[in-house]
């Protein structure tokens, strides 16, 4: 045994050596060709290798097919989207909505006449069997290419099989047949992989070709068989064919594209599908888009339509399956729910496609180094051929080499990146979509104070928990998702980059030996340094992101209340206010330009610093002798290393940058969703159908509030039932909690305890059973206190998605008294409401609102307080026509209201809450006999007249003449009414689309054609700098281009002192030896010692070039933000009223953005690259004259690539910037709306129209992207030419040395890149520019002053307390082309006079209130005050010296000192008083205490003791009177305000309605220490009867010598006052003391009175100010 072992090892590394020198060869290359070795054992051999790996990989996969999957692919349903860890309606809704969306996508696309009915649900189950079928059927198309392939693959195949069978036979050698009859086999299956095999065969059959046609005694059986499987392969690339489709669509082929984001268009055609892999590889598909559109601009309807499965619902589908079957696993395996993680889960999702995409990538690593390793030959070549007799065709060899490696390479990294943005269009949409479909299921937390917490610098900061706000999930959307999205297109790179590494390693020691390691040694020396400026640039960038969100936050909350600002003239102090958070944002932004400085320094030094080190090492260190072909070789090598570097740097600090952006999504996504569905009990058989048993309310959990915050705000405990069917009252002093009760019912607020019952509509209104009967459905129809609207039509906003009936609108229509709304609207209910509905008056939106609920088949309806914004006669008109009206009928109407006296009639259940808690509840005539309803004192007298007032208004009795509401006209004067709007109808119709285009408020958002003008790049160019500036940086970069010209030409006669002449005759060769004699006496380290001189002066030019270039794009920021700013803040309110605020954002963020941080760093690329690509041309054009021949081929080429490019791919990215912009519309209106949207069900709607705009938007960015490949392939093919002619004409000039060789071929090889950049950064530049243009337009906008143009400055006492104010003949326009809307109005009101202004919803009161700040058109007319007509004062003076408190109470958020003086213009005790006087603090205030307005502390341990029930309550006029007089006790429970500094949350949301109309009404009790003249425009309409009641006593005495105008609904806040003014379309009706008014019969304000139930109050108060003023 001993002695045999070692015979055995012996025998066997015999046996390894002899197998390994038997596959081994002595030498590769012989000088000319591979050797017969080579040839024979590898090149023969291949295609084995070839056959082995594709049978293994057909078997494996078929073998993987079998086990893995089902025989047949597996019935899409909504089940597989959903996790069954979590299991919900919504879950159930939104997997439904996917598969809807997905299956409509697939459908041919339905006209729609507009967005918001765009993707129908299609029919239970029907999404499913679309898809289906779908996936099965197959088009003739793709049935005749199927068939192309297979017989060309098959036919093509056998002549090749029989030449290598008759070879065979011939010559004994039989392995040349094996491929060609393993394809044989594989063409009978359609589906086989035929033409990846031969492509990978081709090389070797190329290089076998050149080797037969150089081999004297090859066959022409040989020739023939490869010529013919070159040709074999070249139809079988030319073959169109179908991608088969990813997860939810596996099994089908594409069909043209989906429909989805056509909105109706029939789009053209997707063009990729089919393509032939010759077409996909060089993106000539596209050519036929380009050409098409290079004469006629493309338009959104041009771009086509996006492959069925990058659809924004596929997309979204198939993650969510992913998710799913992840969830369920590991819910079997841990039998507990999985936390999710973004950023692994998509990791997962899209492996295979990264992994596919890594491995293009290393195959573009291997081409691109073919390249430097051809040049290096080549010149190696030249500096040999006259010692040696090597061929031409061996220079034609290292030729092709190099343009292999050009053209072969673009399309390997061509087909990476195409996965690589298939990856980011996909994943952009799941991200989109994800954080969208959460807001919709969220909880709304937006009345919640941010949270806060002190960091480790002493500094407030918001808390890592806190709950996302509108503005960072807008950053989700459009920061983050963009962050991932785009990381994963290039995230390749972490492969490739470490495998370009090792070969230029490799690569670079093969050419410079140890000496390469030296230049090694010093790139990763710098890589710290690099990696420190990395880190520098990424702290000054996130403090530069969050000087940019200060500002932005600022200027939000600016635009948001701009109103607010110019009515008390504060745009000078805002603009100084803003000043200050821009100016640290550009010092920030200066800090950023110095990194990004020394950036471009380093990259600029790097490449010298370590050629000349490596160079140094070889030369002086080694003794080597640097020839051309090392120097240059080496120089493209070392400038190929350092891109690598910093990519995998790059790469990796973006990857967590984009995993930090996936935690702050998925921390999003796990916020806590609404509780609405879990809330909802099932009502037993002694529970309410609708209402509360033993129910405590809340905002928030106890646990999760903060302690500075005081106690939570609750409600309960509530035991309510209410009537089906019927209608119900809460009403309530301000702040007593009855939104939180209603926003209970609909489960939107926290139930703490008990139970909630109400319908449940299981979040989707669709599926709900419609009673055939009365076809209402068992969901709820949600009118919020501030009407939410959607930037719409007013009639999109009433049908709301609903199926249209005609019928059924006009009687909603009429019942909420809109016919004649919409008649004064040039363009009907067709007019858009604006953002947030500025077209309307508060009175519109709030009907419009209430058309909506009623219009909609919701048996249960629940309305806030929707009568505080109409008039006492609309309020009746509603009262009478829709809660008495035929249109309540079988419904459940719960309505909070103060109007109780109006209402009460109509009413079968009252509930009245207090502090709290339920004061007491029951019908109307229980609580009149308990004597609760005489808590408001009006009520108990008026109560027995509401029937006989109202039987004044019956339909019988007709109306005067002056009254407007025309549903109660009857007869001829009805009849005569009809045919005057059959008159006007007919006038309508008549409109063209100009006049309505001019009269339309909100215009659609533009984009220019064509290229930018010239005006718009000299605006830029002036405000970077004059002269001196332009001087110096032309200066800066001629001189920096001219020393790298230099530089290189220095390393050219170093390298050429050391190599050996190749001239062919005697004389030359003699010359030459005398010349390098001549340099002989100088040393390396002169040579070197230049080198680096040179280099230091051309760093130096680069910093200056890239320096000054910063510095101007500095000046330039500065000075169009100061000018954009002042102009925005100047321009007119019909501006703000007719542009939404997201597009004026948009110029001040995006834009700016876009100025500030690239447009100067663009143009100096654009510079930069311009001058390379000339420097490029000149050093060519000089070294090898002949090739200025074919340069203007060269440039004629280059130009039409570039200008197809450009001319398309601008205007597509102009319409990707405008078609972006919806999607950010939808978040705001989602993130305002999502309470009504859910009361609705109607989420799914949303969740459709969001793909629709998600895929509209896709369309543009895919294609946006594929313009870009198409101009790399294609340059890169050109610059392919610009190698071959460099290098043909520098060979023919024998008297060229291998350094005047490789100096042009060296500078060749970069002009494709060059040119490229040239193409790109114009593009760019016309992108950045388009910025510049779009703020440049609102610098032309037309300000309501201009600065030459200012008013007269009034004395300081002006307006004085004894002037008059005479209005004579006014008559006003929003806008000179629309109609008038004041008209003749003329009245005076005397010193100290107060008058009120009533009339109708729409009649002009607000107008006239506008009016006196000239926010209108001032047509004729003349205010004059105190003796100045005011379109002569100084705006600025004129709206300082005047106060009014708006319709809208506005509030800052920040803390309340902010909102009642925001410029510190007040003493602490002024606010203080000011706030008392409002009734929002009390007596016994303790200023330092912590903030806390809540009316009860919640306990939840002793929630089971309390009881509502057999509780008195205060009468509610001690509300407010308690202040003065009320219990001290009581009060401080009551009290609203405890601190100055108490938060205010974005709009005030923490705060009631009316708690922000006191908070409003004290700040301009603040105001008026300075100013003598007071609006109230309905500025207390939200507030209870006693407490308007307190106010408006509070201000006739407290302001007694200050001139008042009062606009008010409610005819009890008027009737008190001096005089009435009476309005009706902008007209005056009447005028006169509210005595004089009630005793004219017929007379307008008197019939207001009848119609509002007060007439007896109103004229006993009428009367007692009458009698007082005749003391």
């Amino acid at each position: 045994m001993d002695t045999s072992s070692p015979m055995e090892v012996g025998s066997i590394s015999t046996y390894l050596v002899k197998t390994t020198s038997r596959w081994m060869c002595e030498k590769v290359w012989d000088g000319v060709d591979f050797t017969p070795c080579f040839r024979d054992r590898y090149f023969r051999n291949y295609p084995l290798l070839i056959v082995l790996i594709s049978l293994i990989a057909i078997v494996t996969s078929n073998i993987y097919k079998h086990l893995s999957e089902p025989k047949t692919a597996p019935l899409v349903t909504p089940e597989t989207l959903i996790s069954p860890s979590e299991p919900s309606d919504l879950a159930k809704l939104e997997s439904d909505v996917i598969l809807d969306a997905l299956a409509s996508n697939l459908l041919p696309p339905q006209p729609a006449k507009s967005t918001a009915k765009v993707g129908e649900k299609l029919a239970d189950g029907e999404a499913e069997d679309v898809i289906d079928s779908w996936k099965k059927d197959q088009t003739a198309d793709l049935k005749k290419w199927t068939r192309v392939k297979l017989w060309v693959g098959l036919i093509g195949v056998l002549p090749w099989l029989m030449l290598e069978i008759i070879r065979g036979m011939r010559e004994g050698s039989w392995k040349d047949v094996i491929l060609p009859a393993w394809l044989t086999l594989l063409a009978f299956s359609p589906h086989s992989p035929i033409t990846p095999l031969v492509t990978f065969h081709i090389v070797p059959a190329l290089l076998l070709f050149r080797s037969a046609l150089l081999s004297p005694h090859t066959s022409g059986l040989n020739i023939a068989s490869l010529v013919y499987e070159i040709v074999y392969w070249m139809a079988l690339i030319s073959i169109p064919y179908y991608e088969q489709l990813d997860r939810l669509l596996e099994g089908g082929h594409s069909k043209g594209g989906g429909s989805a984001g056509s909105y109706g268009e029939k789009l053209p055609k997707h063009y990729e599908e089919p393509a032939s892999p010759f077409s996909r590889a060089t993106y000539a598909f596209l050519l036929p888009l380009l050409l098409k559109h290079y004469f006629t601009p493309i338009t959104l309807k041009d771009i086509p339509a996006i492959r069925e499965d990058d659809s924004a619902s596929s997309s979204l589908g198939e993650f969510r399956a992913f998710q799913a079957k992840r969830d369920a696993v590991y819910l079997r395996k841990h039998n507990q729910k999985r936390k999710r993680n973004l950023g692994l889960d998509l990791l997962g999702f899209f492996g295979k496609h990264i992994a596919i995409q890594a491995a293009w990538a290393i195959l573009f690593i291997c081409f691109q180094y073919f390249p430097p390793v051809g040049l290096r030959l080549l010149l190696k070549f030249v500096n040999e051929r006259q010692t040696s007799n090597q061929p031409i065709h061996v220079a034609v060899l290292y030729v092709g080499m190099m343009v292999i490696g050009q053209t072969v390479g673009v399309v390997t990294m061509g087909q990476s990146l195409y996965l690589g943005r298939r990856v980011c269009i996909k994943l952009r949409a799941i991200i989109i979509a994800q954080v969208f479909s959460k807001a919709l299921r969220r909880r709304d937390l937006s009345g919640q104070v941010k949270k806060t917490t002190v960091n480790k610098d002493g500094k407030t900061v918001e808390a890592q928990n806190a709950s996302a706000s509108e503005g960072k999930v807008a950053n989700l959307v459009s920061v983050d998702a963009f962050t991932v999205a785009e990381i994963c297109a290039y995230i390749f790179y972490l492969a490739s980059c470490p495998f370009a590494i090792i070969l230029n390693s490799l690569l670079l020691y093969s050419t410079l030996g140890t000496a390469a390691f030296s230049g090694i040694a010093v790139l990763i020396v710098l890589m710290p340094l690099q990696g420190l400026l990395g880190r520098l640039y990424t702290i000054v960038q996130r403090r530069f992101m969050s000087a940019t969100d200060a500002r932005l936050e600022s200027v939000t909350e600016v635009i948001a209340h701009i109103k607010l600002i110019k009515f008390n003239a504060w745009e000078s102090k805002f603009i100084e206010r803003m000043g200050l958070t821009r100016k640290n944002e550009l010092y920030v932004l200066a800090q950023r330009f110095g990194v990004a400085t020394m950036f471009q320094v380093f990259f600029s030094a790097t490449p010298v610093l370590v050629t000349g080190v490596a160079f140094a090492v070889h030369s002086m260190v080694l003794h080597q002798p640097l020839t051309a072909d090392r120097a240059f070789a080496s120089l493209i090598l070392f400038n190929m290393l350092k891109d690598p570097l910093a990519l995998f740097q790059d790469t990796l600090t973006r990857l967590l940058q984009a995993y930090t952006s996936c935690d702050r999504i998925q921390s999003y996504l796990d916020e806590p969703d609404t509780l609405k569905y879990r809330q909802l009990s099932k009502p037993g058989p002694n529970d309410p159908r609708i209402g509360f048993t033993g129910a405590y309310l809340g905002y928030s959990f106890p646990e999760d509030a903060q302690a500075d915050e005081g106690d939570p705000f609750g409600l309960g405990e509530l035991n309510l039932s209410f009537p089906v069917g019927d209608l119900s009252i809460i009403c309530g002093p301000v702040g007593s909690g009855k939104t939180t009760l209603v926003l209970g019912l609909l489960g939107e607020a926290i139930l703490l305890q008990g139970k909630v019952f109400m319908p449940d509509d299981h979040a989707n209104r669709d599926v709900c059973p419609v009673d055939p009967a009365t076809g209402l459905s068992e969901t709820i129809a949600y009118c919020a206190q501030t009407p939410w609207l959607i930037g719409a039509s007013i009639k999109e906003n009433i049908v709301f998605g609903s199926d249209w009936d005609k019928s059924r609108y006009d009687k909603v229509v009429d019942a909420c008294a809109l016919r004649r709304d919409f008649e004064i609207f040039e363009l009907g209910d067709e007019t858009e409401v604006g953002e947030k509905g500025t077209t309307c008056s508060g009175g519109q939106k709030a009907r419009i609102a209430l058309a909506r609920a009623f219009y909609s088949p919701a048996s249960t309806i629940i309305l806030d307080d929707i009568l505080s914004a109409v008039d006492a006669q609309t309020a009746r008109h509603i009262y009478d026509h829709v809660l008495q009206g035929p249109l309540t009928e079988g419904r459940t109407v719960i309505m909070v209201t103060h109007q109780v006296n109006l209402v009460a009639p109509a009413a079968s259940f009252i509930v009245m809450l207090d502090n709290g808690k339920v004061a007491t509840s029951g019908s109307p005539s229980e609580l009149s006999a308990s004597g609760a309803l005489e808590l408001i004192e009006e009520e108990s007298t008026s109560s027995s007249k509401t029937s006989s007032n109202s039987s004044t208004l019956a339909p019988e009795e007709g109306l005067p003449s002056g009254d407007i509401i025309e549903s109660q006209l009857d007869g001829a004067e009805a009849d005569a009414l009809a045919l005057q709007k059959k008159v006007d109808a007919d006038k309508a119709a008549d409109t063209t689309d100009e006049v309505k285009l001019a009269k339309q408020l909100v215009t659609a958002e533009t984009s220019g054609q064509g290229q930018i003008g010239f005006s718009t790049y000299l605006l830029y160019f002036k405000s970077m700098g004059g002269l001196f500036f332009w001087i110096a940086i032309l200066s800066a970069f001629l001189g920096s281009h001219t020393l790298q010209v230099v530089n290189n030409a220095w390393i050219k006669e170093w390298a050429n002192s050391n190599g050996s002449s190749s001239s062919s005759s005697l004389a030359d060769r003699v010359k030459h030896a005398v010349y390098v004699e001549s340099r002989a006496g100088h040393s390396t380290m002169y040579y070197i010692g230049i080198y680096w001189a040179l280099s230091a002066i051309y760093v130096l030019a680069v910093t200056s070039r890239v320096g000054i270039t910063y510095v101007g794009a500095l000046t330039a920021s500065n000075s169009l933000y100061n000018k954009l700013l002042r102009r925005i803040l100047g321009a007119k309110m019909r501006f703000f009223d007719s542009t939404p605020s997201g597009r004026i954002m948009n110029r001040l963020s995006k834009d700016m953005s876009s100025i500030d941080q690239e447009t100067g760093e663009v143009l100096m690329y654009f510079v930069n690259n311009c001058l390379g690509a000339a420097a490029v041309l000149t050093v060519i054009s000089v070294s090898t004259p002949p090739f200025l021949l074919a340069l203007v081929v060269i440039v004629v080429l280059y130009w039409g690539i570039g200008s197809l490019y450009v001319t398309t791919n601008r205007e597509i990215k102009r319409i990707d910037s405008v078609t972006r912009s919806p999607i950010f519309i939808s978040f705001s209106e989602v993130l305002v709306g999502m309470s009504t949207i859910r009361s609705y069900g109607d989420s799914a709607r949303f969740m459709r129209k969001l793909f629709h705009e998600l895929d509209q938007n896709t369309r543009c960015y895919w294609y946006l992207w594929q313009m870009n490949r198409i101009l790399n392939n294609w340059c890169n093919f050109v610059g392919a030419f610009v190698t071959i002619f460099a290098t043909v004409f520098a060979l023919r000039n024998k008297d060229m040395d291998a350094g005047a060789v490789g100096l042009p071929i060296t500078y060749a090889l970069t002009f494709t890149e060059y040119v490229l950049w040239v193409v790109r950064m114009y593009a760019q530049t016309e992108m950045s520019m388009n910025s510049v243009e779009r703020v440049g337009e609102y610098l032309d906008l037309e300000v309501e002053e201009e600065e030459h143009e200012k008013g007269i400055e009034p004395p300081a006492y002006w307006p004085s307390r004894d002037g008059s104010v005479v209005v004579e003949n006014l008559t006003c326009r929003y806008a000179p082309q629309l109609d008038p809307v004041l008209k003749n109005v003329s009245f005076t009101i005397g010193p100290k006079e107060k008058i009120g202004i009533c009339g109708r919803t729409g009649s002009g009161k607000s107008t006239l209130a506008l009016s006196f700040f000239r926010f209108l058109f001032q047509e004729l007319g003349s205010i004059v005050i105190d003796g100045l007509d005011i379109s002569k004062i100084s705006l600025t003076a004129l709206r300082s010296r005047l106060t009014i408190l708006p319709q809208e109470a506005q509030l800052f958020s920040g803390t309340v000192r902010d909102n009642l003086d925001p410029f510190d213009q007040h003493e602490d005790a002024d606010i203080w008083e000011a706030l008392a006087q409002c009734g929002l603090v009390a007596k016994s205030r303790n200023p330092s205490r912590a903030a806390s307005r809540v009316q009860s502390k919640l306990d939840l341990s002793a929630m089971g003791d309390q009881s509502a029930s057999g509780k008195n309550t205060k009468k509610t006029g001690s509300r407010l009177v308690a202040v003065e007089e009320g219990d001290e006790e009581e009060e401080e429970e009551r009290v609203m305000i405890r601190s100055l500094e108490e938060k205010v949350a974005v709009g005030g949301k923490n705060f009631s309605q009316g708690q922000r109309q006191l908070l409003a009404l004290a700040r301009g009790l603040l105001k008026l220490r300075s100013s003598s003249f007071l609006i109230m425009d309905e500025s207390t309409a939200n507030l209870d009867h006693a407490t308007d009641a307190t106010i408006q006593n509070v201000l006739r005495t407290g302001l007694a010598d200050i001139q008042m105008v009062v606009i008010a609904h409610r005819l009890m806040t008027v009737c008190g006052l001096d005089k009435i003014l009476v309005l009706d379309h902008g007209e005056v009706v009447e005028f006169g003391t509210p005595w004089e008014l009630m005793q004219k019969e017929g007379g307008s304000f008197r019939d207001l009175c009848k119609q509002s139930g007060e007439e007896t109050q109103l004229m006993e108060l009428a009367k007692s100010v009458h009698e007082e003023k005749q003391r």
